[in-house]
């Protein structure tokens, strides 16, 4: 499948011929996150090899305390969707990483699995996400199967860190996700739609360079645009969506209940 993500990864024959079929992976990483240096990452991340416990790179981004555990597929020929026994891998990986099974983990993997341990206790990790990593178009049953790989991530994590509260999110990155996120670095903004919605009243605040207008909007009408636009109404924002973990205390369960 041809895309303008997928064109753009042709070109970057470095990566591709030094990183193979993770070269994808990777590519999804420093656009996801903004990596100046991927290739040096990709030094310690990278945990693809016999005996990965099904995990091909832990990557932690510590500038929006989020991990990212990843499994990675690459097709050499058009498929309707990625298999989805790859995405339930994520099971697999998830306990290996979170069950503390040091002792049993390759070198690559168990360096990785005790950097994110350490910065789990520290503090540094709000948020999980388990990416299935490939170039096809996405599917609902790939998406099934991540679902249940973050059910297990969720479980493993309250049980071994019962003192943090760290969100899990399932992502299957695939051809049209990472188109989004392609486009989200040619052009930030990604809604052009005019958008209307009828409110009480208005303040302006003005700095240098800059003029905005800030407004109250009703919450059932920003769940309507989000349903229409997803991701996307977010395009501009300094980061994503910080998943909620079930608690009393966490701040964005209480605020989507």
């Amino acid at each position: 499948m041809t895309s303008p993500a997928l064109e753009a990864l042709k070109v970057r024959q470095s990566l591709v011929e030094s990183f193979g079929d993770n070269a994808l992976l990777l590519y999804a990483l420093e656009t996801r996150f903004a990596i100046d240096d991927i290739e040096t990452v990709a030094a310690t991340c990278l945990t693809d090899g016999p005996g990965d416990r099904k995990c091909d790179a832990v990557y932690l981004d510590r500038d929006t305390s989020t991990a990212v555990i990843c499994q990675g597929y690459y097709s050499t020929v058009d498929k309707v969707a990625a298999p989805a026994n790859k995405a339930s891998d994520l099971n697999t990986a998830a306990s290996w990483i979170f069950g503390l099974n040091f002792d049993r983990m390759t070198e690559s993997l168990q360096a990785a699995a005790s950097d994110l341990d350490l910065a789990i206790r520290e503090g540094e990790v709000n948020s999980v996400e388990l990416w299935y990593s490939h170039n096809l178009p996405e599917s609902q049953n790939v998406r099934e199967e991540l679902e249940q790989a973050a059910a297990t991530a969720r479980s493993l994590l309250s049980t071994t860190y019962p003192e943090s509260e760290i969100g899990v999110t399932a992502l299957e990155v695939g051809v049209e996700r990472l188109n989004e996120w392609y486009a989200s670095i040619q052009n930030p903004i990604l809604v052009a739609d005019r958008i209307e919605v009828e409110v009480d009243g208005w303040f302006e605040e003005v700095g240098e360079d800059w003029t905005a207008v800030c407004v109250s909007v009703p919450a059932k009408w920003l769940t309507t645009v989000h349903e229409t636009y997803q991701d996307k109404l977010f395009s501009a924002n300094v980061r994503g969506y910080m998943p909620s973990r079930k608690t009393a205390r966490n701040i964005n369960h209480n605020i989507e209940q």
